[in-house]
């Protein structure tokens, strides 16, 4: 027997306990949703037609393949679109933010490119958008670690299944249908704690460390210190990284979520346009994410330098 009901108040005890176990604010509330697709769509959507007397929206593009996703209903409903490559250096990303037109609604952005996990600050950012009363929408991988501003809302994905919404005092807009979806609790809530806890395990120190002992031939490909302390890049010229992954799980007693090709014999064809600054495509076919627990093994250093004999195109 098939019965379908609605149960809203579901949706929000599940909020609830959310906000409890983040320790938020009470004027801050949250929203949980079904991946980050569903959560930037309903935010950003619900946004627009709720404050449909303001005919503007800004999108901030370069570093995640989730903005492009509302442009066929954002054009299509005559939304007047300001993109920007938020990769632009600091002093055109400010001039554009300060000749946003007076009737925008929200900026949409993402402080992170979830690949390489490389950082962007838009603290700054988020400040100014709020002195203009704008919606700030920022999606990230981080628990915000400073004020929840009235009109932001901090996207966080947790899991390719799940995400939340830490929404500020001032975010009105109507949930639409997420109260009326199916969420496990217990599932939701494995996952935030898995989250949670992948927050603190994190070692920047020791990423570096790893990268500066890479074997000859190997390179990093992030220098910067903004950047997630959970993971590293690295590339071979001359060696596929699905091949490098295969050989390396072969030896090492590691998991295929520790070792991440961006590109791989199984894959069919993959968009990296939403990819502004990416690598050229034959140095993307190199390139390896190796998790923390995989950098920390003090058996991959000797693993690369015997790949690169045995995995050598």
């Amino acid at each position: 027997m098939i019965i379908n009901w609605p149960q809203p108040e579901k949706w929000h005890e599940l909020n609830e306990k959310i906000h409890q176990r983040l320790g938020l604010p009470v004027d801050v509330t949250v929203r949980s949703y079904q991946g980050l697709p569903h959560a930037i769509f309903e935010i950003a959507q619900g946004t627009a037609s709720f404050l449909s007397h303001k005919r503007a929206v800004g999108l901030l593009t370069g570093n995640t393949p989730f903005v492009s996703g509302l442009l066929p209903f954002l054009y299509k409903e005559s939304f007047e679109v300001q993109l920007q490559s938020g990769l632009a250096p600091i002093e055109t990303l400010l001039t554009w933010l300060d000749q946003l037109k007076k009737d925008t609604s929200f900026v949409l952005m993402s402080n992170v490119n979830p690949l390489t996990g490389q950082l962007q600050d838009l603290n700054h950012f988020d400040e100014v958008l709020n002195q203009k009363k704008i919606h700030s929408f920022q999606i990230t991988l981080q628990i915000p670690s400073y004020e929840i501003r009235p009109t932001s809302v901090h996207i966080v994905s947790l899991s390719e299944r799940y995400s939340i919404a830490i929404c500020g005092s001032k975010f009105k807009s109507p949930a639409q249908f997420s109260p009326q979806l199916v969420f496990p609790e217990d599932l939701f809530l494995i996952d935030l704690e898995n989250f949670l806890q992948q927050q603190t395990l994190q070692d920047l120190n020791l990423i570096e460390n790893f990268e500066s002992q890479l074997p000859a031939g190997f390179s990093a490909l992030l220098k910067s210190k903004l950047r997630l302390g959970d993971r590293a890049v690295i590339a071979h010229p001359e060696i596929n990284a699905d091949a490098l992954r295969q050989n390396l799980l072969s030896k090492l007693k590691l998991s295929n979520a520790d070792l991440w090709p961006l590109t791989s014999c199984a894959q069919s064809w993959t968009d990296w346009a939403w990819w502004e600054d990416r690598p050229s495509d034959e140095l993307m076919r190199g390139l390896l994410v190796l998790s923390l627990t995989a950098c920390a093994d003090k058996n991959l250093p000797p693993a690369l330098k015997a790949a690169v004999s045995e995995c050598q195109i």
